[in-house]
């Protein structure tokens, strides 16, 4: 995959140089790339690689697109897709394939519906939000950083190199950070850029993905009753369930909430597969609510204030 960054380095400076910008601080970075790609020597190296690089082609997208969203939104929608059909989970339980960044494209919700932040970013831009043009670029980083962490084979419970990444690019190391990975499903609690606390988690199923970003933490419910948004003759109904904990994270509904229904959490349990408590509800994905064992969410619940960050990616 690095060659394949350097192609896409290579590519995007060409497109710069010709609309008569200077290019000169990119061609150094672009050589400076070539070296280092030659001279890696361990795993730890590629990963730091492939984040610097991921980072600085993300800084590149609004001089590529000269500022145009539409440009940059397409660009980043034929990225993500590229990138997506190349790692597809070949899910043994229905033998179907899916997209493990299915967050950053646009889902089709059975509902008229679509999910996902390609989706959402297109709506932005229908309504000329002056934030769109950041949102883009903020997208550009996190599917740079969620590809780098793809080849990270660090264990969840232990520190990932993008995760000080992140944090720093959103000046958040001297802040309580919860981060939520959903290639690997889990979650790296975070104190002034110290790891505190992991778990596993689930997040939501393809056609429901959870949103990525990043969010500031909000209401805390007890004992609330979640309703489906979706007709009952809908593939995504689900009967009216209560959960002793949740925290909201996006006014949308979008929720971190206990699910005592499941049993089991981790690495592609947002694909339709047995869940070894048996209920059938537990067999895929949420609906894009982040689901926590209900034990781990009681004790984890009340250190989440106001002043918690999220960054999903």
């Amino acid at each position: 995959m690095g060659q394949e960054k350097i192609h896409a380095f290579e590519s995007a400076l060409g497109h710069i140089q010709r609309t008569g910008k200077d290019v000169a601080h990119y061609q150094a970075q672009l050589q400076h790339y070539r070296t280092q790609l030659a001279a890696l020597l361990t795993r730890r190296d590629y990963i730091a690689f492939l984040i610097q690089i991921g980072s600085d082609l993300a800084s590149m997208q609004q001089d590529l697109a000269d500022n145009q969203p539409q440009p940059m939104l397409n660009q980043f929608k034929t990225e993500a897709q590229d990138w997506g059909k190349a790692h597809l989970y070949h899910d043994p339980f229905d033998k179907k394939d899916y997209y493990l960044n299915s967050s950053y494209l646009s889902m089709d919700g059975h509902n008229g519906y679509f999910y996902g932040e390609s989706a959402y970013l297109n709506d932005e831009i229908r309504a000329n939000s002056p934030q769109v043009m950041q949102d883009i670029k903020d997208d550009y980083f996190l599917h740079a950083m969620l590809e780098a962490n793809y080849e990270d084979t660090t264990s969840y419970n232990q520190p990932h190199q993008v995760d000080q990444s992140l944090l720093a690019y959103y000046g958040l190391q001297n802040a309580d950070v919860l981060v939520v990975s959903l290639t690997e499903q889990s979650m790296r609690i975070y104190h002034n850029g110290t790891l505190k606390q992991s778990l596993l988690l689930t997040t939501g199923r393809v056609y429901r993905p959870t949103p990525v970003g990043h969010f500031h933490m909000s209401t805390h419910y007890e004992n609330l009753t979640l309703t489906s948004y979706d007709a009952p003759s809908s593939p995504d109904y689900y009967t009216p369930v209560v959960v002793r904990d949740a925290v909201q994270f996006w006014d949308n509904g979008y929720l971190i909430h206990s699910s005592q229904w499941r049993k089991d959490y981790g690495p592609m349990t947002q694909f339709p597969h047995n869940d070894s408590g048996g209920d059938p509800e537990a067999s895929v994905g949420s609906h894009g609510c982040i689901n926590v064992a209900p034990s781990i969410l009681r004790t984890l619940a009340p250190t989440i204030t106001t002043q918690t960050h999220l960054i999903i990616f």
